[in-house]
């Protein structure tokens, strides 16, 4: 799922390989940034950029965008909040539900990413039961991720300025997180919620 060009919150292109938009068309009229801080997400880095990672726990190149972002959270240049959505397979949502709802998201996500990556189909964890709260946050997710017109995985949202959300679906080719942390726009701290 690869586009033309990535494009930075100035237009300005990248990367090559992944198609990043300039700007959500109506993001002023749904005040975007707002509908993103309200999605069930699990937060990785507390300092740096803040972008929205959508992915399906069944997504392979879900799991290749989360190895090349673990060096920039580590970092302290990026905070990604990831965002788990149920879309690839007939199990993905309730695999999301899985690792949104686990003692330990952010483990959960690394083991289920790791999964992935060695070609190892994930499964639900025995004896989890999602919460109607849980439910009701991936549904959430779900209905963003097709609001906001994202029609493939992973995708990636940002707030620039203004409010603006921008968009990039596919895999981002290595060295495009350097651009993105890189001072196109000043870092914030960024705290979970």
């Amino acid at each position: 799922m690869s586009g033309k060009f990535w494009v930075a919150l100035t237009g300005l292109a990248i990367a090559a390989g992944v198609c990043m938009l300039p700007a959500v068309a109506n993001a002023g009229s749904m005040n975007s940034a707002a509908v993103l801080a309200k999605a069930g997400y699990i937060q990785l880095g507390t300092s740096g950029r803040i972008i929205y990672d959508f992915f399906d726990p069944n997504c392979p190149y879900c799991a290749k965008i989360y190895e090349r972002e673990a060096p920039y959270i580590q970092a302290g240049k990026l905070t990604v909040r990831y965002v788990p959505v149920g879309v690839v397979a007939a199990d993905s949502k309730s695999l999301a539900e899985d690792i949104l709802q686990a003692r330990n998201p952010q483990l959960r996500l690394a083991q289920d990413m790791q999964e992935l990556e060695r070609g190892i189909t994930p499964i639900k964890l025995p004896g989890v039961t999602p919460t109607a709260a849980t439910r009701s946050e991936i549904r959430y997710n779900n209905s963003l991720l097709t609001n906001l017109g994202l029609q493939g995985l992973p995708a990636i949202a940002l707030v620039g300025p203004g409010g603006l959300v921008h968009l990039g679906i596919g895999l981002p080719p290595m060295g495009a997180f350097s651009s993105l942390t890189s001072t196109v726009l000043p870092s914030k701290s960024a705290t979970a919620p």
